[in-house]
């Protein structure tokens, strides 16, 4: 019985040329496709386009908003009351938006701004690098 206890400890090595003609060339391989995928992606989607001062003034203000309403509870009723005023107004008169004029834009509109048929395209780019 002894014997067969003794016969199941194996050890498993492994062939040089294996390891020297298979393993490291793929491992080189798979870095290199790493590399050359970074690479491509940065040069198909180019630099970030900064945002626009009125987009962010926008932002600013919904956000303001929002934290006027989440802290409602730690300031007094009068002073919540004149803030809520006075945000409500510059919003229904357009204060903030970023194009007065138009305030609502159709999904056709959306379609033919230069802009977000960029954005779509880059959206596009990046997952045929993905493919």
């Amino acid at each position: 019985m002894s014997g067969l206890a003794e016969s199941t400890d194996q050890a498993m090595f492994l062939d040089p040329a294996i390891r020297d003609w298979v393993l490291f060339p793929i491992t080189v391989i798979m870095v290199l496709v790493g590399v050359f995928r970074h690479q491509l992606t940065i040069l198909m989607t180019g630099e970030p386009p900064k945002p626009d001062v009125k987009d962010i003034r926008q932002g600013k203000a919904l956000m303001r908003g929002q934290i006027l309403a989440q802290n409602k509870s730690y300031i007094p009723a009068a002073a919540f009351i004149e803030r809520k005023r006075y945000l409500r107004e510059a919003y229904e008169q357009g204060t903030y938006l970023k194009n007065k004029a138009a305030k609502e834009q159709s999904a056709a509109n959306l379609m033919a701004d230069p802009k977000n048929m960029e954005m779509m395209m880059d959206g596009m780019k990046k997952q045929m690098m993905g493919i």
